[in-house]
């Protein structure tokens, strides 16, 4: 790390917890602060499945490249937290995921971080906006009293063609529950 922080070792997470190794033995002079070694992380985020080179018999010599820098402590609890989040993520999901791990982090690398972040701020715009739509339909539909004017044909045609998004993204979405929930959410309104 290239910054020196005094960090609260007893309330540190455990993505935090696994990389710092605490000096057995040794204190400040007024014995409430311990030490710490200095933090080693081994930044494999980045590192695609496709990348990896399987080493048997018939690899006599390989190409190995060590870059040692330092890194900030903010940019240190990102990756850390980032690596273990994926990690957990794919033993919850099992070993197909691993493909698709691959494929955010491989669309993470070679996208422009001004296009990820516009995609970003639309995503949570969109649903907004889409939660106020919902919030006004119901409005709407609880001070009518009378369905004069509410054509049949019409509520048919929106139900059925939100029938066909909910069966397409279930269709996509197969694998995660948690973004078929959102979809659910907001496709049917």
């Amino acid at each position: 790390m290239s910054d020196a922080t005094d960090l609260q070792y007893a309330q540190l997470p455990p993505p935090i917890v696994e990389h710092i190794h605490l000096v057995p033995g040794q204190r400040d002079e007024t014995g409430t602060k311990g030490y710490y070694n200095p933090i080693i992380f081994p930044n494999e985020f980045w590192h695609l499945k496709s990348q990896y080179v399987e080493i048997n018999e018939t690899t006599p010599t390989l190409p190995l490249q060590v870059a040692f820098q330092p890194m900030s402590y903010f940019k240190f609890q990102m990756f850390a937290s980032m690596t273990f989040g994926f990690q957990e993520a794919a033993k919850q999901q099992g070993g197909s995921s691993a493909a698709e791990m691959d494929e955010v982090k491989r669309m993470l690398i070679e996208t422009n971080p001004w296009f990820l972040a516009l995609t970003g701020v639309v995503s949570v715009l969109h649903v907004v906006f889409e939660m106020l739509a919902f919030k006004s339909d119901v409005s709407h539909w609880r001070k009518k009293n009378e369905l004069t004017g509410v054509s049949v044909r019409t509520v048919c045609l929106h139900s059925f063609r939100d029938t066909l998004r909910m069966s397409k993204l279930c269709h996509y979405l197969d694998h995660h529950k948690c973004l078929r929930a959102v979809s659910d959410l907001t496709v049917s309104h």
